[in-house]
């Protein structure tokens, strides 16, 4: 090859290989917003939400940072019993979030007094077009309400955290 040859294709190559980067730039964020498109227009007014659990409500629903790239929800769970509760899952659509005081056994705490509130934020966990809703709780009287599928799973997570704790606690007796 010739220098004349050896330039150009350097010039060339020195053209192409960055539109080729900010073309998949340009491509790889209109592929990731459309979901956050659908995520602001349906944050434009406050989702619906529910309770499985009698005694527990979601109150001053309201939706934060409409604006952003992080759209969110944030909003109270009110305790309306004389119960404690010591653990709750709250879902939106395929997205969840839990709060667990039984993890510890040594050191069990409420995560909502008696006639308390939780306040809570979900952003990631949120699934456009669904309602949240309060779907497990447990109180310190050992009831559980709300949908077995969610006890079940809160269960399965206490325990490997239980697991996780006891080996990190021998651990640092040894």
């Amino acid at each position: 090859m010739t220098r004349l040859r050896k330039r150009i294709l350097l010039v060339v190559s020195g053209i192409l290989v960055p539109v080729f980067i900010v073309s998949v730039a340009v491509l790889s964020a209109r592929w990731q917003s459309p979901k956050n498109k659908r995520l602001k227009e349906w944050l434009s007014s406050v989702p619906q939400s529910g309770t499985k659990v009698k005694d527990l409500e979601i109150i001053n629903l309201r939706v934060v940072r409409p604006d952003t790239d992080m759209p969110g929800v944030a909003f109270e769970v009110w305790n309306r019993s004389n119960r404690a509760v010591m653990a709750i899952e709250i879902s939106c659509g395929k997205g969840s979030i839990a709060k667990d005081g039984l993890e510890d056994e040594e050191n069990p705490k409420a995560v909502i007094e008696p006639y308390g509130t939780l306040p809570i934020q979900m952003t990631g966990e949120l699934d456009p077009g669904n309602p949240i809703v309060i779907t497990a709780a447990i109180f310190n009287d050992k009831k559980e309400e709300g949908q077995q599928s969610s006890l079940d799973l809160m269960h399965k997570v206490r325990d490997r955290q239980r697991a996780l704790l006891k080996a990190k606690k021998e651990k640092n007796q040894n």
